[in-house]
Formats: structure tokens, sequence, C-alpha cells
């Protein structure tokens, strides 16, 4: 090109990145970038675009973050252009890097931007990452009462996202109250509410929004079950994350690791270990592996019960699956050979 008398713009080292961003080759895409700069080519919009869907899209977690580092540069943030602002948000949200989000709600603050609704969706979503709930709650009445735009349905799932993540469940309850006759309301939504108020111990009010999901025709996921198992589990009522667990399985929906700790933790909850045992066979059954978080459970549900041999048992069971212990593991231990009157093995672990 440059040998017949042309010369290379942002246009034509566009057209070369992109192509080396989508095969990933991250050799050519930051040569690119490094030809541009010897140049003194602006990395306009476009350019942007591309790292940042580049950054969203990577398996590689390194090169992902070094994406974003085009960021950095003065006056980089593109609020001007929605496109790549969006992409922006969206690798930085996805990368959960949290000082660009603060940049880039900064840089919205300073600019003339009419945000659309995905514009909302993103900031409310990044200031929820950034744990501002309350920054959440004002663009979402700038964007429903002073801007008057309805919210789609991934708006509405970003707040009652951001109010469940900012433990404020009775609102997020209230919210979708109020908009669930004008969006459609997805499996998505309801899982929210459900974890949220599976996490507040409330398993009553999980349910109700459970059964308003059967009602409405809306499909369960696993990531439901299992909040709704362990608000249950928790309680020790055995009797409802068992039924629930049916259902589960009825659904078409495969139990996973989390969902059996949760059974496993509620029978111990109960002092129930050799039901316990029978959950942890299971699950190896199913072709699960025991994590540390497994063993820590039946451990200390052991200890609780002051089932010595069995804590005794579960160690070498752990030691056979090759899990290392973790800090919560040695305080466990502690406690157990306290329980036994053998301080001086308790020191030994102390020491260790």
């Amino acid at each position: 090109m440059e040998a017949v008398g042309l010369v290379a713009d942002v246009a034509s080292f566009s057209c070369l990145l992109l192509r080396a961003a989508k095969a990933e080759d991250f050799d050519a895409v930051w040569e690119v970038i490094a030809e541009m700069d010897r140049r003194s080519l602006p990395l306009d919009a476009y350019i942007i675009s591309i790292m940042m869907q580049l950054s969203r899209r990577t398996s590689n977690t390194a090169q992902g973050l070094r994406a974003l580092t085009v960021l950095d540069r003065p006056g980089v943030w593109p609020c001007g252009d929605s496109v790549a602002f969006h992409t922006a948000l969206d690798a930085c949200i996805f990368r959960r890097d949290r000082a660009r989000l603060e940049r880039a709600i900064g840089a919205y603050d300073h600019s003339q931007v009419q945000a659309s609704v995905r514009t909302y969706g993103l900031l409310i979503k990044a200031c929820s990452i950034l744990r501002r709930t309350s920054r959440c709650q004002e663009f979402w009445r700038d964007m429903v009462e002073v801007r008057r735009l309805p919210p789609n349905d991934i708006c509405l799932g970003c707040m009652i996202d951001a109010l469940v993540e900012g433990h404020l469940v009775d609102d997020a309850l209230a919210l979708f109250q109020e908009w669930k006759a004008h969006v459609k309301c997805d499996t998505i939504l309801y899982s929210t509410l459900i974890k949220g108020f599976a996490s507040a111990g409330d398993a009553d009010r999980a349910m109700a929004i459970y059964r308003d999901m059967q009602s409405s025709g809306v499909r369960m996921n696993h990531i439901a079950y299992t909040a709704l198992i362990n608000a249950h589990a928790r309680k020790g009522l055995m009797k409802r994350a068992e039924a629930l667990f049916e259902d589960m399985e009825k659904d078409g929906c495969k139990p996973n690791a989390i969902t059996y700790s949760s059974f496993i933790r509620g029978h111990c909850v109960r002092g129930d270990l050799s039901a316990a045992l029978r959950c942890f066979q299971r699950m190896l059954d199913g072709g699960f592996s025991a994590d540390c978080v497994i063993f820590n459970t039946l451990l200390d549900g052991c200890v609780q019960a002051a089932n010595f041999e069995l804590a005794d048992e579960v160690l070498e069971e752990m030691k056979a699956h090759e899990v290392e212990p973790s800090n919560y593991t040695w305080s466990i231990l502690i406690k157990m050979w306290s329980k036994r009157g053998e301080l001086d093995r308790a020191f030994e672990v102390l020491r260790a």
C-alpha cells in the first residue's frame, strides 16, 4: 500500500486490528497498536470498540485485562459514541474492573450524553459492582421518572439484581411487582429474587416467589432451585428441601455440587450425620468432586455431635481425595482436639 504512495490511516489500521482481534492473534493486535502510536494516530471509537470486544470475548484473562489498558489513555473514554461506550462498560463489568468503572461513571457524569435504556442498564450494573446502590437508584429514577423511558427486561433485571446485592430485597420485590405487568419477567429475574430471599434466610418468601413463578408459567433453573433448597436446609427443614429436590429433577434441572453441599449442611444442622454421609456418597456417585467446603461441613457436623470416630474417618476421606485443608479446617481440628481433651494435639495443629 505504502509502496505505491498511499498513506495508511486510522481506517486502514482498524481493518488490520479487527482481523487480528477476531483471530485472537495478540502479538499482531499489539503490533498494530504500537504502529499507530509510532505514527501518532489516535485510537478512535471504532478501535476502542474492537479492543473492548476482544477483552470481553477472550478466555485469556491476562490479555483480556491488558486490552482494557487502552482506556487509560488521555481523553479515550468514548462517551460521545454509544457503541464504544457500551462495549467499554460491558468489558469492564465482565472483568469486574472497579477502578475503570469508577472512571467510566465519572466520564459519563461530565458528558452531555443522553442515555438510552441500554446505557442505563449498564450504568446500573456498573454501580452495583461498585457497591453504590443509591447511585443505581438515581439512574433508575432518572430513566423512569425524569426521562420517561420504560425499562426492558434486561434493565429491570439489572436494577433488581443491584437491589438484591445491596440487601434491599423488599425494594427489589416492590419494583418487580410494579413492573411485572409491563415487562416480560424471565427465569433469571425470578431467580434473582429467590436468591435474595434465600440469602436473607427468608425461606417462606423465597417459596412465595417460586409459587408465583410456577403460576406464571416461567421455568425454574438449577440456580434458583439450589437457592431454595439452601434456604430450607440452613434451617434444617429437610422434608421441604427433599420435596424441592424432587421438583428439580422433574423439571429436568440437574443438581450441582452446591446443591449437594446444601443438603449435607442441612443434615448436619439437624445432627443427622448418617443422612449427611448418604448425601455425600450420592454426590460422589453423581460424578461430582468433594471440595474443602463440603469436607469442612461434614467435619464440623461430626465435632458438633461429638462423633469423633466419624470425624477421623472424614479426615481420612479428605486425605484420600487429596483435598488441602483450609484455615477453617484447622480451626475445626483445634476445636475437635480440645473437646477430646487432647490439648497437646490441639497445640500441634495450632503450631502447624
